[in-house]
């Protein structure tokens, strides 16, 4: 849940500013903290969850992990552990998962997937203080021998060049994807967010994960409007994302990203986009959609 105390900085901050959204979870709450804060809302889901419980694929990861027993395991989210846990109990293997974390070596990306692990009585080894896979891989580096096997929880579709670097360092990398991120059946909000980029008529791009920024640039190419969405967001949109992972689908882009908080969470995010509008010269109202501020 967004804290209006943490991002309600002063009356209307936003006020006269359009930004886009594409989150599909947290969507609607995104929404309704930015029209308090009297930003114009473009909302269009560039993405759904395939549900953990119903995902086949998921089942056969499982299985799989249990078949090889890592000798490490990394844990990326307490909600994506929590997830394959539910989804594990419901096909009869929850047990067998369970029993795997508490004897391999575990490492957690940060609180919210150390408390899940402590959850269920396992102590990570070792947890990442600055709350990013990047970091933890980079210390599993220095840990891992040649003949470990590493598994590792992971978004579906997050890209982590470190993770695949490791995989010259161990016998093998195994992930398992309790969130599977796939196109919206129905495309035509996220169209019409392509169309406002394109069209110069949004000011901010709010971004909360890489699979729909990805996904963003898909209906994009499927729209021919690749190059037009991308010059904007070079040129005149200000890019905000909540963190490093989801960053990094801009930057394999070439899009730079103007605004992150330290944290990766929603309210620091809105509390980043606050301070970029109000620390602009002039008045941040009167800038017009597709002109991008100091």
């Amino acid at each position: 849940m967004v804290d209006r105390a943490v991002v309600d900085v002063r009356e209307a901050p936003l006020s006269g500013l359009t930004v886009a959204i594409t989150a599909d979870r947290k969507g609607a709450e995104l929404q309704t903290a930015l029209h308090r804060l009297g930003a114009r809302v473009v909302w269009g889901p560039t993405m759904r969850a395939v549900p953990p419980e119903v995902d086949d694929l998921l089942t056969a990861e499982t299985r799989a992990l249990l078949e090889a027993d890592p000798t490490w395991f990394a844990i990326s989210t307490g909600s994506g552990l929590r997830a394959w846990l539910a989804a594990a109990h419901r096909v009869g293997l929850g047990e067998s998962v369970e029993q795997l974390l508490g004897r391999t070596r575990t490492v957690a990306r940060g609180s919210k997937s150390h408390g899940a692990l402590r959850a269920i009585g396992v102590d990570p080894v070792f947890v990442s203080a600055k709350e990013t896979m990047d970091d933890v891989c980079s210390w599993l580096a220095g840990q891992v021998r040649a003949d470990d096997v590493l598994g590792a929880q992971v978004h579906g579709g997050e890209v982590i060049a470190t993770l695949d670097a490791l995989r010259s360092r161990v016998s093998e990398v195994m992930t398992v994807s309790p969130y599977r991120w796939v196109l919206p059946s129905d495309l035509a909000a996220a169209q019409q967010v392509v169309q406002a980029i394109a069209d110069g008529g949004v000011d901010v791009l709010a971004q909360t994960s890489a699979p729909s920024a990805r996904n963003l640039f898909t209906v994009a190419d499927a729209m021919g409007l690749r190059e037009q969405v991308l010059g904007a967001l070079r040129a005149d949109v200000c890019v905000a994302s909540v963190g490093p992972v989801t960053a990094r689908a801009f930057e394999e882009v070439a899009v730079a990203v103007d605004v992150m908080p330290q944290r990766p969470r929603t309210a620091d995010l809105l509390r980043s986009i606050v301070h970029w509008a109000t620390a602009r010269p002039g008045d941040p109202g009167a800038a017009p959609a597709g002109t991008r501020g100091g």
